[in-house]
């Protein structure tokens, strides 16, 4: 666990495997197969799974995007904070979760899903 934010970010490794694989769905219905980087009940980061996004198609900052569980049948609403590739080709988005809804789903996702 990570205190360096306002919320406690859960690295992938402390998440149930459940929580593991998302997809970012941008608002023209690109939808971008990926894996959770960390975590909180504010926000995450995720990479997106190499050769499906190229740099041109990075979401911009301010950008809205869906983020769903598959294999929990959960969908969230965020915001693009920040999006960049790595040097290894991963592509990382920052995703903050602003609307009320999806944040109260979120608290309760990982209320229900950490021990």
């Amino acid at each position: 666990m990570s205190d360096k934010r306002s919320s406690t970010r859960y690295q992938r490794s402390e998440l149930p495997s459940e929580l593991h694989n998302v997809s970012i769905k941008c608002p023209d219905g690109r939808l971008y197969p990926s894996r959770m980087v960390d975590l909180s009940a504010v926000g995450m980061r995720i990479a997106v799974q190499p050769g499906h996004c190229l740099e041109s198609e990075l979401p911009p900052k301010g950008e809205p995007l869906g983020i769903e569980f598959p294999l929990l049948g959960i969908e969230l609403a965020g915001t693009c904070v920040h999006s960049e590739t790595n040097p290894d080709d991963r592509v990382v988005i920052g995703v903050f979760v602003s609307n009320h809804f999806s944040r109260k789903k979120l608290e309760e996702l990982l209320k229900t899903s950490l021990p």
